[in-house]
């Protein structure tokens, strides 16, 4: 077993109704968007895991069935144009996500996204002080510091210690959305990427007496980065360990090859300023809520 997963569940076969399905996805022009990619429809939204009865591709959508909670239903819609009775049929069933504007009643996705090669330019940042200040000193600052590594399946507890902290943590913040909270997904976007590591890198920022304090999880496709899992000690450890983290992660994959990073929605306006400390641009997609009394 890894975490919630057995090996089997997860392993890199997939039936050949689903990796047909995987297979079509990845045909598709995605555009980068984080909702559509690989990684996020198998950790967020069950991809690998459902049966293949709620597992359904059909004239480039998707539909999802059989979720937990109340939005049992999701589509995913990759196609740019949609007739106005099948968007309404499918918004009586749950929300639907679509790459492109397909009709009435959408609202906007935004989602931040870096360049990397921009974020590491020195050209990008209006003076030394300031590629010093959001690069330089960040990367030495974790080097002195922390022995940032890959996750293995032995750091599995440890993994699970920090999480529990940071979960009892965020839930005790008043700004903290709790109904909305992931509680479990991180740890489901972890045991995936251990499962799977041909797929997903993984990030750990260890002190040098080896106490992990922060994690990070990304999936990559080609050399593109979709941002999964980011939780880190934020109660007793330094402040800048996550803004310096998130730096020194993003340079790794950078020496890896990677160029585009998706790093997700920003959820709330303190989440994307954030985010908008380097070089990025924004990425806007499209969901249809599920219509009212349907």
């Amino acid at each position: 077993m890894v975490g919630f997963f057995s090996e089997s569940e997860l392993s890199p076969t997939y039936s050949s109704s689903r990796e047909q399905i995987i297979a079509s996805i990845r045909a598709q022009n995605r555009s980068n968007v984080h909702n559509f990619s690989i990684g996020t429809l198998s950790c967020y939204f069950r991809l690998l895991s459902l049966p293949d009865d709620n597992v359904l591709w059909e004239d480039c959508v998707l539909f999802l069935s059989g979720l937990p909670g109340a939005a049992r239903r999701k589509t995913f819609v990759y196609k740019s144009e949609c007739a106005p009775n099948l968007l309404r049929k499918w918004r009586t069933e749950g929300v639907v996500y679509s790459i492109n504007n397909i009709g009435a009643g959408a609202g906007k996705f935004s989602e931040t996204v870096y360049d990397l090669d921009a974020v590491f330019s020195r050209n990008s940042y209006p003076s030394s002080n300031k590629y010093y200040r959001r690069i330089t000193s960040p990367l030495n600052w974790m080097a002195a510091r922390y022995d940032v590594r890959p996750i293995y399946i032995s750091d599995r507890q440890a993994v699970s210690r920090l999480h529990s902290k940071w979960v009892a943590y965020k839930i005790a913040q008043p700004d903290t959305f709790k109904m909305m909270f992931p509680k479990a997904r991180y740890l489901r976007c972890l045991d995936i990427a251990l499962a799977r590591p041909h797929e997903y890198t993984t990030f750990g920022a260890f002190t040098h007496t080896g106490e992990l304090q922060a994690v990070r999880v990304v999936s990559i496709e080609a050399a593109i980065v979709y941002d999964l899992a980011f939780f880190a000690n934020t109660w007793d450890a330094p402040s800048n360990l996550v803004e310096h983290f998130a730096v020194f992660g993003m340079k790794r994959l950078h020496e890896l090859g990677c160029r585009t990073l998706n790093t997700g929605s920003g959820l709330n306006k303190k989440l994307s300023a954030y985010k908008e400390h380097w070089p990025f641009s924004h990425l806007i997609s499209y969901a249809y809520p599920k219509l009212p009394g349907a």
